[in-house]
């Protein structure tokens, strides 16, 4: 048959991340899975289903040949960008507090002292960092001192991660890399 790319909802509002429901996911990707008789595969997640695809190989170490990790929430151009700051003041912090402190083992930001463990980031094995670089909605650059870049120049150099520039890239580019991962 080739390649099959499934893309399940799991249905978990993104603002649960808090409450740890990754396990619960874990089982329902092991469950659907085994009924598909697929015993290994590329493993993409966004935002918190990139929780949940870490979470899952973690604990699954040998049905995930590799992970695709998307940060898509905070992928928004200039427009986007404008608007969030206009509805809410504090948008910055949500991005720091989003789903993706899970590798972080709640130690702490890791832009900080340094001290963080990054014990969910060992283990991952092969892993691409979908990372949109950008400030203010333009496009930026890994090396940037923009929140955003920092943090995900941190998680790719965590995960040891082929880290990839995806601010504003569409379905089909990422479609693409998953095939060729």
């Amino acid at each position: 048959l080739g390649n099959r790319a499934l893309a399940p909802d799991f249905n978990i509002p993104s603002g649960d991340f808090r409450t740890g429901k990754e396990s619960l996911v874990v089982a329902q990707i092991k469950e659907l899975l085994d009924h598909l008789g697929v015993e290994k595969c590329v493993l993409l997640g966004r935002d918190y289903g990139a929780v949940c695809a870490g979470a899952f190989k973690l604990v699954h170490k040998t049905r995930v040949s590799a992970l695709v990790l998307q940060n898509k929430r905070n992928d928004k151009d200039e427009k986007q960008t404008r608007e969030m700051k206009k509805g809410n003041p504090n948008w910055m912090m949500d991005m720091w507090t989003g789903p993706w402190n899970f590798y972080l083992d709640h130690t702490g930001a890791m832009g900080g002292a340094g001290k963080e463990k990054h014990v969910k980031c060992k283990g991952l094995g092969k892993v691409t960092l979908l990372w949109p670089f950008q400030k203010n909605g333009k496009t930026d650059t890994p090396k940037s001192s923009d929140t955003v870049c920092k943090l995900g120049a941190q998680f790719g150099a965590a995960m040891k991660a082929n880290v990839v520039q995806s601010h504003l890239m569409n379905e089909e580019a990422v479609a693409n890399l998953v095939l060729k991962v």
